[in-house]
């Protein structure tokens, strides 16, 4: 690629509020529908115009019925011979309706849309296009439709639409709806737009301006034309984003040296004395690369990422007690109380034989305490402070941080991390994910963050089986699980709910702990029920007979996802397995087996009428005891949007691009931002302008490079 040249073109600025002007401002978004759109991320034009098409039909040719294939697409013309509702359970009207051309007959249904049936006459001619299914014989389902005067001849004349593009939905928007007012909002489009991609990058890349790409991506002429629309609309997601992280990178760098942490050896080895294992081969490079960090004089910023029970946390332990004996403080933020309970206790055990002062500090810590502890804090009288969000606080002030450590990150986001960060000069952070993402993802998301994987297991770590059982089972399945707990073992029992609701059709916790307590077989054993609203006394309580072997089970939501450490848990129970997401599911099947003993059994209650996606993820999780490979299948279902999203990024996500897809373009933003940084470090190149702006609302109002160093 060529320098970038001193100045370029830039649209008028004034083309700029149209697309910043709310989405009621279109013809037939009404207030109501404004509503709606917010629940798709459109609050604005330009939101309307980012929210791309999942595909497109192409209406372009029609299809003879006979040689449609179930899992294509398909445009068919065709005579409706019949048409009905069909009633299905609780209630639910589907509209069928039969089609017949000079090849063959086929099905037409709209799942759950009865009110077709006013649209619908035996007679008439319908052209429709959607996804063909197959279930007794092939069906069109849920197609998009336009039905045809009656008169044969007319019908056989009507020429179709080219590509017609399908959007992502909410309750009360319809693509009709929605295509018309993309067509509304296409039609006040300006023809030139501020284009962050500087003129010389988007000739040297042969990228069509901004307007095009907006105009191509939803009324393309062609499929060529919304590839190259929707790669366009991509890159620029992904070349803002890299400049971004990269930015971060090099300032974190380039902002002064932070504090060179020299601990003293035979503290580590004090510590390591009490882990009562032998750390991994992986375990081992972790830590290496990690007190390399801490040696540096340049401010470190890590992933430590890894499968559910590999032994992430017993790294960090390690590294607090480095970084205590070199004098300097820690804090570790945890996403739950019951969590950041868990490393308190985890971390004494290991690290107060080896001269480490831990405390808590949670948002139920009772003010007295909290009195106390804070000025010991300032004082630098405590040496690793364990936390929740509570650590964020102003009134929590460190004498000498110098090592931050946030678990299970994805759960907060970039602005956190930072606010926790700049309670030090320039302290080396350290965070920890037991959800792995594959290296695209990574270097998209956290690509500010050097990436170290732990992808082993300590050994003797017994696999866990897990088996879907369905509901008519669950007396069988209530008497079995009372039979492991008179035989020593512990059992979770987990739901989506904490108590009834208006989703009357799932079980919650609170009438779950009623009928499982109740339940003759468990006669003599105690069963605690856990969750959120718990009070901090109570679930202390509930914690402390859990470890003691007091309490025989418990039944809970998913407050146990995370940080409840139970050696003789050796079952798990989900109901309503299909509602929960897969990585969720692993989590929580992580939390038995950890300690060697009886087999670890993790049984999934799903409905038999459980939708065919919730289905699949119940059926991974059940083949599948790996954490990499879950992730995967869970990136392939959901994409990286929905599992990373704005929390876990700490930036707005991506409506266009897709880091697993678009690799190769991630490849080039990524040549494209080192391009632009070396050539120009902070953006004042007048080509550069527009970009250096759209990067700061990307960043936030407050500048979060500023925040990150």
């Amino acid at each position: 690629m060529p320098d970038p040249p001193a100045s370029s073109d830039r649209p008028d600025p004034e083309a700029v509020p149209f697309l910043e002007m709310p989405v009621g401002t279109l013809r037939g978004a009404g207030p109501r529908r404004a509503e709606r759109l917010a629940n798709l991320g459109i609050g604005t034009i330009g939101d309307l115009l980012a929210h791309a098409p999942v595909s497109y039909l192409d209406r372009s040719r029609i299809t003879p019925i006979r040689e449609l294939r179930s899992g294509s697409s398909g445009t068919v013309l065709a005579k409706i011979r019949a048409v009905r509702i069909r009633r299905i359970r609780r209630g639910r009207g589907d509209c069928v309706a039969e089609l017949e051309d000079a090849t063959g007959r086929l099905r037409a249904v709209w799942f759950g849309q009865p009110y077709h049936l006013r649209r619908l006459s035996p007679g008439a001619w319908i052209l429709a296009s959607g996804l063909i299914g197959e279930w007794r014989g092939l069906q069109l389902q849920n197609p998009e439709f336009e039905v045809i005067e009656e008169d044969d001849g007319i019908a056989r004349e009507i020429q179709p639409p080219g590509l017609t593009p399908v959007y992502p939905l909410t309750a009360g928007i319809g693509q009709k709806f929605l295509r018309s007012l993309l067509r509304a909002a296409l039609d006040r489009l300006p023809s030139m737009l501020p284009d962050p991609i500087p003129e010389w990058l988007r000739d040297e890349l042969k990228l069509p301006d901004r307007a095009g790409a907006i105009r191509g991506l939803h009324a393309p002429s062609s499929f060529e034309e919304a590839r190259a629309s929707r790669e366009r609309l991509a890159f620029e997601e992904l070349l803002l984003r890299q400049l971004l992280l990269r930015r971060l990178r090099r300032q974190r760098r380039e902002a002064g040296t932070g504090r060179a942490l020299r601990g003293d050896p035979a503290r580590l080895q004090a510590a390591r004395r009490q882990l009562g294992f032998s750390l991994t081969s992986a375990q081992e490079a972790a830590l290496r690369e990690i007190l390399r960090d801490l040696q540096g004089d340049a401010p470190a910023a890590r992933l430590l990422q890894g499968d559910v029970g590999c032994g992430k946390t017993a790294v960090a332990a390690l590294a607090c007690a480095w970084a205590a004996s070199a004098g300097a403080q820690s804090c570790l933020m945890a996403p739950t109380e019951v969590l950041a309970l868990q490393h308190r206790e985890s971390f004494e055990r290991i690290l107060t034989p080896a001269g480490v002062r831990v405390a808590l500090l949670i948002g139920s810590t009772p003010v007295a305490e909290r009195r106390r502890l804070l000025p010991r804090v300032a004082a630098g009288e405590v040496d690793l402070l364990v936390g929740t969000h509570a650590l964020l606080e102003g009134e929590v002030v460190f004498r000498e941080l110098g090592f931050v450590v946030v678990d299970e990150q994805h759960r907060f986001g970039v602005m956190q991390r930072a606010r926790l960060s700049l309670k030090g000069s320039r302290p080396h952070l350290l965070a920890m994910s037991a959800t792995p993402i594959p290296r695209t993802l990574a270097l998209a998301f956290y690509g500010d963050l050097d990436i170290t994987t732990i992808d082993e297991l300590p050994p003797g770590r017994t696999p866990v089986r897990t088996r879907i059982v369905e509901r008519s089972r669950m007396d069988d399945l209530l008497r079995f699980a009372a039979g492991r707990l008179r035989g020593g073992s512990q059992a979770f029992f987990v739901y989506p709910l904490i108590e009834e609701s208006e989703a009357r059709d799932r079980m919650d916790a609170t009438r779950a702990h009623a009928r499982i307590a109740g339940h003759p077989a468990f006669a003599g054993l105690e069963i605690a029920l856990l969750h959120g609203r718990v009070d901090r006394e109570a679930r202390d309580r509930i914690l402390a007979g859990l470890r003691a072997g007091a309490i025989h089970g418990v039944v809970a939501t998913t407050v146990i996802e995370v940080g409840l450490d139970l050696p003789r848990a050796t079952l798990m129970v989900i109901e309503h397995a299909e509602r929960f997401g897969l990585s969720q599911l692993h989590q929580l099947r992580g939390r038995i087996g950890r300690a060697p003993g009886e087999e670890p059994l993790c049984l999934l209650i799903a409905d038999t009428e459980a939708g065919s996606i919730g289905r699949e993820r119940i059926e991974i999780l059940a083949r599948e005891p790996s954490g990499f490979r879950i992730a995967e299948e869970d990136l392939r279902l959901r994409g990286p949007g929905e599992i990373l999203g704005t929390r876990q990024a700490g930036i707005p996500r991506m409506r266009i691009a897709d880091p697993l897809r678009d690799s190769r373009i991630l490849g080039r933003a990524r040549e494209a931002a080192d391009m632009i940084l070396e050539q120009d470090p902070d953006l004042d190149n007048p080509c550069n302008l527009l970009l250096r702006k759209d990067l700061e609302c990307l960043a936030g109002p407050e500048g979060l490079a500023d925040r990150m160093t």
